[in-house]
């Protein structure tokens, strides 16, 4: 059963691959013609499990900005030509759950990682250094996102903690016009979360999962807790450091803390900082979300803090 499940995997992707193949003639002459690049691209940051899949699913949903569906990320080497293809979208039917960061409906937001992989040549980190960030193929990249932008008439959000979070000066360079979102959480429930998630996908705690830092190998024989520790940390400092060269109009931050008690005010302030209208401002207004709960045993939360350097 496992062969076949495999051999039908690997036969999905190559009919996507020579799906992609074949269309790409339609997508250079849609390139050509969404060439002018008025609208920004806005990039979601953030630690893993801070709330960023629940922030851009909100931004999906309530603002008028275009955004990559399940979809359309099939149509990951032509990307314009895959929103065309794709149709309309009924933002009502965007749902608030995801597994991983991975919504399950075709409209869902995706985080478009196979775009990513394809012309970013990301290696075994995602901490790139300036040859790895030479190698990539950044006339690709502007020429889709920017097209997908002005096809849609409206800012593109898009969600890659893999691609973006250490890369956000490569990213404002290659699209000055380039906003981004930073959504911080409580680093203790954090750490919390990516280790329930470790153990849930792996079994283990000890195998990384999500954004890795230039040095996350040396860490490897360290305990699960002082590994996220590191993460967190290295990813928050590359984030702030960055912050700090960009101009006010291209950055702005909130928490998942006060996202979840007053999602309406996050996205009405979010709505301003992109210069785009609310869709369904009533929807919004009667919006009440529930945080996330869950706890981790006593022992194991006191790992955490220690871990981090921090008192509860």
């Amino acid at each position: 059963m496992r062969a076949h499940a495999e051999r039908r995997r690997i036969g999905n992707d190559l009919l996507r691959y020579a799906r992609n193949r074949s269309l790409l003639p339609f997508e250079w002459a849609f390139r050509r013609r969404f060439r002018d690049g008025q609208f920004p691209i806005v990039f979601i940051v953030g630690v893993p499990r801070s709330g960023t899949t629940l922030l851009y699913q909100l931004i999906a949903k309530f603002l008028r900005v275009a955004y990559i569906t399940n979809r359309m990320a099939r149509y990951w080497m032509t990307p314009i030509t895959g929103a065309f293809l794709s149709g309309s979208i009924d933002r009502s039917q965007i749902a608030f759950d995801s597994s991983y960061g991975a919504g399950a409906t075709d409209i869902s937001p995706h985080e478009f990682s196979w775009f990513w992989q394809f012309y970013g040549h990301l290696h075994d980190h995602d901490d790139l250094d300036d040859e790895a960030l030479a190698a990539i193929d950044w006339p690709s990249i502007r020429a889709s996102l920017s097209g997908l932008a002005e096809c849609s008439g409206a800012p593109l959000v898009l969600k890659s903690l893999n691609f973006a979070d250490y890369q956000i000066l490569s990213l404002h360079r290659q699209f000055p016009r380039a906003k981004f979102i930073w959504i911080e959480r409580d680093d203790v429930a954090t750490a919390r979360s990516i280790l329930g998630v470790r153990h849930a996908r792996y079994g283990d705690p000890s195998i990384w999962w999500s954004v890795r830092p230039r040095d996350f190998r040396d860490w490897a024989d360290r305990p699960p807790e002082e590994q996220v520790a590191h993460q967190l940390t290295d990813i928050e400092r590359s984030i702030q450091n960055a912050f700090s060269s960009l101009e006010p109009s291209a950055a702005t931050k909130t928490s998942y803390e006060t996202l979840v008690s007053s999602p309406a005010r996050v996205i009405s302030d979010l709505a301003e900082f992109l210069g785009v209208d609310i869709i369904d401002r009533d929807s919004l207004e009667r919006l009440q979300l529930t945080p996330s709960s869950a706890r981790a045993d006593s022992q194991l939360e006191k790992r955490i803090v220690n871990a981090l350097g921090v008192r509860k």
